[in-house]
């Protein structure tokens, strides 16, 4: 009798703890759609020029770059409707809703926006992308800092923050003085600007203190190759 209930107890025990086992769940993975190739060439709806260094995205994984004739090559998953993305500065950026079933090629359009220029003082004209304009200046060994926004003072000590879209004309070459309510390392850099209000005022880059060499940089609109122009030897640049 007690070996017939020693077995009970034990079967019974056995049971129990199986219930109270946690359920493993077996991890099944979904089908994903094979790749497919998308060719594609990348124009100026003005001109129809090739559009280069265009970033061409249809999500985290998915990226491309346009070469010197505006071509790429982007995987993209076979039948799904995916959003592919096409940006770059000095144009509207574009959006696809693309569904291809096999290799395909396609060509797209960008719009361009208006462009900027910077007339150095040698004569020589760069024609950029106006949402790439920049100032800031080199750092020894560590390399360039630039923004599109500047930290600014006027005589007297007045500071405020330059956007480049506030800014409609940039008269050079660069001035230099010495504001004590400015700066008390000795003279600061600047320029005559024109404001989108109409407004003109000479101001110096806060930055100038420390690093007296301040430059404009941006992209040229053809070739998107950095342009890099003292602010000593700009005649002038003017912005849409």
């Amino acid at each position: 009798m007690r070996k017939t209930t020693s077995l009970f107890l034990i079967f019974l025990s056995s049971a129990t703890l199986a219930a109270a086992a946690p359920q493993r769940h077996r991890i099944v993975n979904l089908p994903t759609a094979p790749p497919v190739t998308l060719t594609g060439q990348v124009l100026d709806a003005t001109d129809g020029s090739a559009v280069v260094q265009v970033e061409v995205s249809a999500g985290p994984h998915r990226f491309a770059r346009t070469d010197g004739e505006g071509k790429f090559t982007l995987q993209l998953p076979k039948g799904l409707a995916t959003t592919v993305t096409f940006s770059r500065t000095g144009y509207e950026t574009l959006t696809q809703n693309l569904t291809i079933n096999g290799a395909e090629s396609k060509t797209f359009q960008l719009r361009g926006k208006p462009t900027a220029r910077i007339v150095t003082t040698a004569g020589a004209t760069h024609i950029i992308d106006s949402d790439s304009l920049e100032f800031g200046y080199a750092i020894p060994f560590l390399g360039v800092r630039h923004d599109p926004v500047a930290k600014m003072c006027r005589a007297g000590g007045q500071r405020f923050d330059l956007n480049r879209n506030d800014v409609k004309r940039v008269q050079g070459p660069a001035v230099s003085t010495t504001e004590a309510a400015c700066c008390t390392r000795g003279p600061m850099t600047g320029a005559a600007f024109t404001l989108a209000s109409g407004e003109t005022v000479t101001a110096y880059f806060m930055d100038s203190c420390e690093h007296p060499h301040t430059q404009v940089f941006a992209r040229n609109h053809k070739t998107w190759e950095q342009v890099i122009v003292d602010l000593g030897d700009v005649s002038e640049v003017v912005l849409p």
